[in-house]
C-alpha cells in the first residue's frame, strides 16, 4: 500500500519550496520558468487539503515577504481589515487562516512566482503590478489579486509573455 504523506510534511515541503524561490538577476533569469511550478503548483490534491486544512500563518509570512504587497494591499486581498491581519499575526505561526482566505493566498503566490521568474527583478515585476494593463481595460494587475479568476488571467497573461505573445 502506498504511503501517502501527511499534511503537515505537505505544508513543511510547500515552505521549503518557498523559502528556496530565490531573488531572479540577470544571471539566473529563467525565462518564465516558475520556481516552484513544480513543487508547489502541480499537486492540486496537496493545495486543496492545505487550504481545507487552513493556510499556517508561518507559510503565509514566508509568501507575504516574496510576494511585494504591503499589509493594507494584503488586507484587501483577503477581504479583512488591517488590524485583523495584525491580530493573525500575534496568534502565532501555528494559526490557520480560513479556507478562502488560504485559497486567495495561495492564488497569489502563484502570481507572484510567475511573476517572478519572468521579470529580471522584482521591482520589474512590481511596477508590472502597479501599470494599467490593456489587457485587463487598463485595470492594473494588483486589482486582479481579489479574486480566482483575476489571478488565473494574470497566470494566463504571463504565460503569453513567457511566449513572446504580446496582444
Amino acid at each position: 500500500m502506498a504511503q501517502y504523506p501527511t499534511l503537515e510534511s505537505t505544508i513543511s515541503q510547500v515552505m521549503e519550496a518557498v523559502l528556496v524561490l530565490a531573488k531572479p538577476s540577470a544571471q539566473q533569469h529563467n525565462h518564465g520558468k516558475s520556481r516552484l511550478h513544480g513543487h508547489l503548483f502541480t499537486h492540486p490534491l496537496e493545495l486543496s487539503l492545505i487550504i481545507q486544512a487552513g493556510l499556517p500563518y508561518a507559510l503565509f509570512e514566508v509568501i507575504y515577504k516574496k510576494a511585494l504587497l504591503s499589509e493594507k494591499e494584503w488586507s484587501h486581498i483577503l477581504d479583512i481589515s488591517e488590524k485583523t491581519l495584525g491580530r493573525y499575526a500575534k496568534e502565532g505561526p501555528d494559526f490557520r487562516f480560513r479556507r478562502y482566505q488560504s485559497e486567495k493566498i495561495l492564488d497569489v503566490a502563484q502570481v507572484t512566482d510567475l511573476g517572478l521568474s519572468f521579470f529580471d527583478t522584482p521591482e520589474g515585476y512590481r511596477q508590472w503590478l502597479d501599470t494599467p494593463n490593456y489587457m485587463f481595460r487598463e485595470q492594473k494587475p494588483i486589482e486582479l489579486l481579489s479574486d480566482a479568476h483575476g489571478c488565473s488571467l494574470l497566470c494566463d497573461e504571463l504565460g503569453r509573455l513567457e511566449y513572446g505573445l504580446f496582444t
